[in-house]
């Protein structure tokens, strides 16, 4: 009993030890979790000022996020403003012009309704004001337009400061007719050709008759000359005659008389006989010469004596010219000094053209000034005058004069450019179509650049296929700028020479304005083909220029490539002049001339890239310009997506960048 009560003590102890251990036990891990209730409660805590900071965050972010949409809002609407403000820079920017001069109107209307209501109203005055105000709104529109056309062309062509002097400079070189007392008064009447044309005639004239005169002295001197041998040989030769027939007389009478004897000196006498005959001979030969001579002479004679009459004639016609030219002359010489101020007024006024004809348009300004003044005194005249209406007729005509004095030099600024840079009628379309050609960014939801020529539920529910070629359709259909016109134009061009195995570079398309004449550089193992192409309005004609440039920009390519056979191609869709045909010839440069665009052709691009690849790029997509087609490579044109794709080629990837 004892040992059971023992047993039972001591289990009981063990177990109140056991206990006593647990609890411990419990304590310590009621401490840990006490202290890490603490700290998760401190973590909360922490995590309770984060969510509270975050919050704030997110309240203040969202209120951001209002204000940027709404600036977004804005800002979507503005650029849409901007876009189309800055398409109409060829025109003037008419859009922002009108709304300027809806304000202006909207002003004046308030001026004029006061004159109609205040407590004495001055109708007439309201019916003048509103007339004065509505010229002043126009002119002053007509001239905010041509500044801005003119700061337009200033930027697409900034060389025109450097030649805008030009037409003044060469009026600065007009001289006014010499007065001189001592000038011949003819001169007046008669161009510089003219004149010295008759003086030259006078001159030669002069020499003639000086020559005629030594002539005429020297056939005078020939004459007495040929007289006097004439004569002389007339009596040499009855001498001689004479002579030989007394000797021929004594020759047979000594032959009859003294026979042999006399042989010799009779055989000498002969000789002697012959020789006179030579002598005689040799005579008449000399006379014949110098009769011959005379006769040329009197030729040279007639000649002169012909050259002269007319030449005479001719002066008495130009005399006679003169003559009636200097009797005119008293009759003109009244006008000649209200010619010469009027003149003198005109030569100032062309060398002001650079700055507007500002004398021309002070003298229009200062006779609609008095026009007006009229129409104010008369307000300030009348039986009940109205003196605040004519003060405000006054200030509103003022500024109407104002405004069409710097609108008339503004019109005659433009047309004095157009006449030193032709040019810019040619070019003036280009900026607008260059502010046309910049293409929003693409966004997320506007990946592919064909979303642009569908609506969204076409891009949603057709297949890729059907959706890139409708796509492709509508690029066809849908207007286009002149410039991206142009720029098919070339790539027809180009697809026609890549057919034929050249490879082709479009230089023009790449460079811009920057492509030195060059539109395609193509090249085979034959030779470089340089290709200008215009692709023109029919009534266009091209004129030389292009074709100098074309083949100067060929002449400096070849010196830079001396090692390439460098030919020249003209492309156009209207004709050339007969000049520029002829140094088109002249410069073995091969023309096609109504060389039409053909739509649609074969624009679709497949190429093989490096990696083995079979890519298909439409004429919008982003690397569509960079492309080169090699035909013996693999590569092809093809009209349809679907003609692609059955090849084996998918559309390239990278759809955005550069939309045409």
């Amino acid at each position: 009993m004892p040992v059971v009560v023992f047993l039972i003590c001591a289990f009981i102890f063990l177990r109140l030890c056991s206990a006593v251990g647990e609890y411990r036990d419990r304590g310590d891990r009621i401490k840990q979790q006490t202290a890490e209730i603490d700290r998760l409660n401190s973590q909360n805590k922490e995590l309770e000022d984060k969510l509270k900071e975050m919050t704030s965050k997110i309240s203040e972010a969202e209120a951001s996020y209002r204000e940027l949409y709404k600036r977004l809002k804005l800002a979507e609407s503005n650029e849409a403003l901007l876009r189309k403000t800055l398409q109409e820079a060829p025109l003037g920017f008419p859009s922002l012009l009108q709304a300027i001069k809806i304000y202006d109107e909207r002003v004046d209307e308030a001026a004029v309704q006061w004159l109609r209501n205040k407590p004495h109203p001055a109708l007439n005055a309201a019916e003048t004001v509103k007339k004065e105000t509505s010229k002043r709104r126009e002119a002053e529109y007509e001239c905010r337009q041509a500044k801005l056309l003119m700061d337009y062309y200033f930027s697409i062509f900034p060389d025109i400061e450097d030649r805008k002097e030009r037409l003044s400079e060469n009026i600065a070189y007009i001289e006014k007719p010499s007065t001189d007392d001592e000038e011949d008064v003819s001169r007046r009447y008669l161009s510089d050709d003219e004149y010295n044309r008759v003086k030259q005639q006078t001159a030669e004239i002069d020499k003639l008759n000086k020559k005629i005169e030594s002539l005429t002295a020297m056939y005078e001197f020939v004459q007495k000359l040929k007289k006097q041998q004439e004569i002389q040989q007339t009596e040499e030769l009855a001498g001689l005659n004479k002579l030989i027939d007394t000797l021929k007389q004594d020759n047979i009478f000594l032959k009859k008389t003294y026979g042999a004897e006399y042989t010799v000196e009779i055989h000498e006498l002969n000789e002697t006989i012959n020789n006179l005959t030579q002598d005689n001979i040799a005579l008449k030969e000399q006379l014949e010469a110098q009769k011959m001579e005379i006769e040329r002479i009197e030729n040279e004679r007639d000649t002169l004596d012909s050259t002269n009459k007319k030449l005479d004639d001719k002066l008495k016609e130009m005399t006679s010219k003169i003559s009636e030219a200097a009797s005119s002359y008293r009759e003109l010489y009244k006008r000649l000094k209200l010619a010469e101020s009027n003149e003198t007024l005109l030569r100032k006024t062309l060398q002001e053209a650079p700055l507007g004809f500002p004398s021309l348009l002070q003298a229009i300004k200062i006779y609609d000034e008095r026009v007006d003044e009229a129409a104010v005194q008369w307000l300030r005249n009348k039986p009940h005058p109205a003196l605040n209406a004519a003060e405000t007729v006054k200030k509103e005509t003022s500024k109407r004069r104002e405004a069409e004095y710097e609108c008339r030099q503004a019109k005659l600024l433009m047309e004095y450019y157009f006449n030193i840079f032709p040019d810019i009628k040619d070019r003036k379309e280009i900026f607008s179509e260059n502010i046309a050609d910049i293409e929003k960014p693409a966004t997320d939801d506007e990946e592919d650049v064909s979303r642009r020529y569908l609506s969204d539920d076409e891009y949603r529910n057709l297949s890729d296929t059907e959706r890139n070629q409708l796509a492709l359709d509508r690029f066809w259909k849908r207007r286009k700028s002149k410039r991206l016109i142009g720029k098919l134009y070339e790539q027809y061009i180009g697809h026609l020479y890549e057919e034929k195995g050249y490879h082709v570079e479009y230089f023009g398309i790449s460079k811009g304005l920057e492509d030195l004449g060059r539109d395609l550089i193509c090249k085979n193992d034959q030779e470089t083909l340089l290709i200008q192409c215009k692709n023109w309005s029919h009534s266009t004609t091209i004129y030389e220029k292009h074709i100098f440039q074309l083949f100067g920009t060929a002449y400096h390519y070849a010196k830079t490539n001396p090692f390439e056979n460098v030919a020249m191609a003209f492309y156009t869709t209207t004709h050339l002049s007969d000049i520029a045909r002829a140094f088109a010839n002249d410069f073995k440069i091969k023309l096609y001339e109504n060389f039409s665009l053909q739509q649609p052709f074969p624009i679709i691009k497949c190429n093989v890239n490096k990696n083995g690849g079979r890519i298909y790029h439409l004429p919008f997509d982003q690397q569509y310009d960079t492309v080169k087609i090699r035909i013996k490579e693999g590569d092809f044109y093809c009209e349809t997506v679907a003609e692609a794709e059955e090849a084996g080629f998918r559309r390239a990837y990278r759809w955005h960048g550069t939309a045409l």
